[in-house]
């Protein structure tokens, strides 16, 4: 009886083994592009919730000066510009700008003092807010504006925050001009 030797061999050739590892690193790169935008993602919407906090914050300092923002004569138009000099507000909040006169004009420290009437209360709330939003958020700044109270509904403010955001994409193309883009958060309140 003849034996015959076997000339096949098992197992693997070493292209076999290059093609796969090939495969294996296409997939690991998208992995790691995935993991990139759920990274910048996350980020977004931290800023998102940062920018309805900051909302809320000034609408509850809205409903502390009921005597101001529902009953005084509180500016149509709001507009408040925060400094980013510095990270902490206590001692940067005056460098806020308003856009009602009446407003800008006070510069009383609520926090050491006694603000002494409704009017310069809204003035360090606005400026302290306004502080707040430069430093927490990219670009920040934010606007009130309220309608007078009537016989028919009660006073009513719309809050406005914005902010730059990075824009972001799984395959953005690079002729994007810019990268942010301007974002907002609004939300309506009755003081």
């Amino acid at each position: 009886m003849r034996y015959r030797a076997n000339t096949k061999t098992g197992g693997f050739t070493l292209i076999e083994v290059l093609v796969s590892m090939f495969i294996i690193a296409i997939g690991l790169l998208g992995l790691a592009g995935i993991q990139a935008m759920i990274v910048s993602n996350s980020g977004t919407a931290r800023i998102r919730s940062i920018a309805a906090i900051l909302a809320e914050n000034m609408s509850g300092a809205m409903g502390a000066n009921e005597s101001y923002w529902s009953t005084g004569t509180p500016p149509a138009t709001l507009t408040v510009t925060g400094a980013v000099s510095a990270s902490s507000c206590d001692a940067t909040w005056s460098a806020t700008t308003l856009s009602d006169g009446t407003l800008q004009g006070k510069n009383t420290d609520c926090t050491t003092g006694n603000c002494g009437d409704p009017t310069t209360m809204a003035a360090y709330d606005a400026k302290y807010w306004g502080c707040q939003l430069a430093t927490q958020l990219p670009s920040g700044s934010g606007q009130i504006a309220c309608t007078a109270a009537s016989a028919t509904a009660p006073t009513s403010c719309t809050i406005t925050v914005q902010w730059a955001e990075k824009n972001t994409a799984y395959k953005q193309s690079s002729s994007v001009a810019s990268n942010f883009t301007t974002q907002q958060y609004t939300m309506v309140t009755q003081p």
